[in-house]
């Protein structure tokens, strides 16, 4: 490939300005993190708007309402990646690159989330507020990932960040111990043990301080926290390593059914009813578990389906490069949505074209001004 510094200034630009396609690519993958971005994207954007109006939800508001569940197919997917990429040059790779690797990392998360984070403390974002008081001391614990155990309280998406950069510095030697194990019964008794790891953390806490009462009170104990949402990422993490291994072997056909099953059952899951609107001993140990599998399903049908042709691969790939920024910027630009909404007719469709074409301009701005160029320095 040659050098981009030699390039026509244009046809730099114009390849700064692309989403083009990158060898290795599965659109597949790419359509599940547009999945997980728009359930995000519903989930606050809904809960916002039928909050504004003052309605009731029925069937089809639970499906945005409980759109929250795309953090945990974003956990997946991040699980799936890191997998692949620390096994990809083989085992004794793992920690002789490990310095590279956490720079790379580094590097794709940290300029876009400070941006954002600064941002939003200046006061970018119109109308949206947060409670000021400590903030220096919030700000920097917010700068040292640990908003998951420290409260994310300034944009609360940040959250999930925090819990990302633990799982970076922990993958390493996840992966370390998963690939000692020699025999297939030896690796799935190891990744069962690390699976059921949270499942079994969130069980021992309900069982010494009961189950909460309401949601504001679940969230600090059993969503936000590290160790308590590591289903999602242990399952990416085996979806890599049994395809390492060859024992997840799966014909385009019969991918292309789970993938179909694994959707349906989320979707029939999640219409079902609110999910948190009351806290029993399932939300807090089962349902997350068995969301976890299921979006585990999906991530593992799509990896067989990396060869078949999907029809909207370069409108899932565009989705899917602006994910992040979309996430990371999308729920700050609620109220200044929903004041527009009310100048202009005050109607769900006009909060709901507001809503987006705020979020994506401002997740374009945040891709081309700070995370692109960051991403071409990451790849030199």
């Amino acid at each position: 490939m040659p050098d981009d510094r030699c390039a026509h200034p244009a046809a730099r630009l114009r390849r700064f300005l692309s989403f083009e396609e990158r060898p290795g690519e599965n659109p597949w993958l790419d359509l599940l993190r547009c999945a997980a971005i728009g359930l995000v994207l519903a989930r606050h954007g809904h809960r916002a708007w039928i909050e504004a109006a003052g309605t009731e939800p029925k069937w089809f508001d639970f499906i945005m309402l409980n759109g929250w569940m795309g953090v945990d197919l974003f956990f997946v997917l991040s699980g799936y990646l890191i997998g692949r990429i620390l096994l990809r040059h083989g085992t004794a790779s793992i920690l002789s690159g490990l310095s590279t690797y956490l720079r790379r990392r580094a590097l794709r998360i940290l300029p876009a989330y400070y941006a954002v984070l600064l941002a939003t403390t200046l006061g970018a974002f119109p109308f949206y507020r947060f409670v000021s008081q400590d903030l220096g001391q919030r700000l920097l614990y917010h700068l040292a990932m640990l908003q998951d155990y420290l409260s994310s309280d300034i944009n609360v998406v940040f959250w999930s960040l925090g819990v990302e950069m633990k799982f970076y510095l922990l993958a390493p030697f996840i992966l370390l111990l998963a690939v000692r194990a020699r025999t297939p019964g030896t690796l799935l008794c190891l990744l069962g043990v690390l699976v059921l790891t949270s499942t079994t953390a969130r069980w021992g806490i309900a069982f010494e301080r009961g189950v909460p009462v309401d949601y504001a009170a679940f969230i600090p104990l059993f969503r936000h926290p590290m160790h308590a949402v590591g289903e999602p990422l242990m399952l990416g993490v085996a979806v890599a390593l049994l395809e390492r291994r060859g024992m997840l072997r799966l014909r385009p056909r019969d991918a292309a059914w789970l993938l179909c099953a694994s959707s349906a059952a989320i979707a029939g899951l999640a219409a079902s009813h609110e999910f948190m609107a009351r806290i029993s001993i399932y939300d807090i140990v089962v349902q997350p578990l068995l969301i976890a599998l299921l979006f585990a399903a999906g991530v593992a049908a799509s990896t067989a389906l990396s060869e078949t042709r999907l029809p909207c691969a370069g409108a899932a790939r565009i989705g899917a490069r602006l994910a992040y920024t979309l996430y990371l910027t999308h729920f700050p630009l609620l109220p200044l949505s929903l004041a527009l909404a009310g100048a202009f007719g005050g109607t769900a469709p006009v909060f709901w074209t507001g809503f987006l074409g705020l979020s994506l301009a401002s997740a374009l701005a945040v891709h081309y001004l700070v995370e692109k160029p960051f991403l071409a320095v990451r790849g030199r």
